[in-house]
């Protein structure tokens, strides 16, 4: 009389997408004589037996049975699919390894996407709304700026379901990319977003010496900090010039050119400008 040994053993559980395939691996090497049966089953119904080859409908042509390990490859997975399985080995011993795991089929995320304000966004003034949306089964959603996870602010606030950040108001520093991560166990997907905030122009600083020698380059250089970029004139003694860069040539010098200049930033999009006045003295080359 045989008595017979059973050995249970549980796989780690398995996540997987839709369309994917799973193996199902067991931790058992080719024995020395050939195992006495496979049988495989998917929450208590067949899926395959090695004695009789019989194939649980629907499984035909999506599986192949490794009869030296008894693992098993199912390909075509779908969302009823999820759920656990059991292989039950009879060695030539006759010990009975039995083994199951968990599996979870998830539908894949796609299509992630962000969207934003269609309108310019002003520091100080303007608010903007980015959400995160996307198709599958979504059980994670996160949000990064310029590569760094996003945390809350004192203006900047996540919805409960973490599908929308609302920046009330917008300031210089949240300009960035912005980039939102979608995810289940199994797949995930991304999307970013570039939020440019306007301002400006200020910080004006003219660049230039207060005294030049006559017949040598100067150059006049008007720093502002601006979003989007400055538009520049140039004045000198009151009047305007044909100069409308940030940096104002002078490729010889001469006594004539000797007066005070004054630099004007202007910013189209937020309608403010800014300005600066330089004296500027030519002099003879000493001898």
């Amino acid at each position: 009389m045989h008595l017979h040994h059973y050995t249970t053993i549980h796989f780690p559980h398995l996540n997987t997408s839709v369309g994917r395939t799973v193996m199902f691996i067991t931790n058992l090497s080719p024995p020395p004589q050939p195992f006495i049966t496979i049988s495989w089953s998917f929450n208590g119904e067949n899926i395959i037996n090695s004695t009789s080859d019989s194939t649980g409908p629907g499984y035909r042509e999506r599986i192949t049975l490794n009869r030296t390990t008894g693992s098993l490859e199912l390909r075509n997975l779908t969302l009823a699919d999820s759920g656990q399985y059991i292989v039950a080995i009879v060695k030539a011993t006759t010990e009975t390894i039995i083994q199951s795991t968990e599996l979870v089929v998830y539908e894949p995320v796609s299509n992630a996407s962000i969207t934003g304000p269609a309108e310019h966004l002003f520091a100080n003034e303007s608010s903007a709304n980015l959400t995160c949306e996307g198709a599958g089964h979504i059980t994670l959603r996160q949000w990064m700026k310029d590569g760094q996870p996003l945390p809350p602010g004192d203006n900047l606030f996540f919805s409960e379901d973490n599908r929308t950040v609302s920046i009330s108001p917008v300031m210089r520093h949240d300009a960035g990319e912005y980039k939102c991560y979608l995810a289940n166990p199994a797949s995930f997907a991304n999307a970013s977003h570039i939020v440019i905030v306007n301002y400006g122009p200020d910080s004006m600083t003219i660049l230039s010496p207060d005294t030049a020698e006559v017949e040598t380059f100067t150059l006049l250089y008007c720093s502002v900090v601006s979003v989007p970029p400055a538009r520049f004139t140039w004045l000198f003694n009151g009047q305007q010039t044909s100069v409308h860069e940030a940096g104002y040539v002078i490729t010889s010098i001469s006594y004539n050119n000797s007066g005070d200049y004054r630099c004007v930033a202007m910013n189209d999009l937020t309608r403010r400008n800014v300005s600066g006045d330089h004296h500027l003295s030519v002099k003879g080359t000493d001898i």
